[in-house]
């Protein structure tokens, strides 16, 4: 990934294979598009948070984490792919956190079984 030291990468190592394996991406084409967009999205993962994401119309639900999850609904499905229920939706800013680096979803709705 373009900007990404080996440092940090050795860090990001293993959340990344965590969270290929829990989002079931099986193929190597799968897993390159998933830290493609994960890179793009969080400019080789640099940034967990949208820039200026407290001033957007959809705050508190700006882009948040590596995958820049938005919108409340987003927020909700993930808390519940995680198990966590509403809490992200509480406490948006957990998802800076949270030690995944994204979880793979359409722009229409949370992954599905």
């Amino acid at each position: 990934m373009t900007g990404l030291g080996a440092t940090r990468a050795q860090q990001l190592v293993g959340p990344c294979n965590a969270a290929i394996q829990r989002a079931g991406i099986t193929t190597p084409k799968r897993a390159a598009a998933f830290l493609a967009q994960v890179g793009h999205e969080s400019v080789s993962l640099q940034f967990k948070a949208e820039i200026q994401g407290s001033h957007r119309h959809y705050a508190p639900y700006y882009g948040r984490g590596f995958i820049q999850l938005t919108w409340e609904r987003n927020y909700r499905a993930f808390g519940k792919w995680l198990a966590k229920g509403d809490l992200f939706v509480r406490e948006p800013n957990l998802v800076e956190r949270e030690s995944m680096p994204g979880y793979p979803r359409s722009s229409t709705g949370p992954p599905t079984a």
